[in-house]
């Protein structure tokens, strides 16, 4: 696991992938984070993934992409896109 340090305003690249992580806000001992990246790319919550994986919920999981086709999907995406809503922080 990589460890950083940032301020708000300050960002986490991953240019190989198009990901871009931005630190929004920091109030108290809440940390308000922008996310954006190619439409391929989905995003949750550790605790709603959690609930994903659950076979009950019926939601299909995707099979896994060997890392070079998901490296030439994301770079022949589209524009970054926002992929959820905006929440205030």
């Amino acid at each position: 696991m990589l460890v950083l340090t940032r301020r708000p305003g300050e960002e986490v690249l991953v240019p190989d992938l198009g990901i871009s992580l931005k630190i929004l806000a920091i109030n108290g001992n809440q940390v308000c984070v922008g996310l954006t990246a190619p439409r391929v790319v989905r995003f949750f919550r550790g605790e709603v993934w959690a609930r994903v994986q659950k076979p009950s919920v019926g939601l299909p999981i995707p099979e896994p992409t060997k890392n070079g086709q998901l490296v030439r999907k994301l770079r022949a995406s589209p524009s970054v896109i926002p992929t959820g809503g905006q929440e205030e922080c």
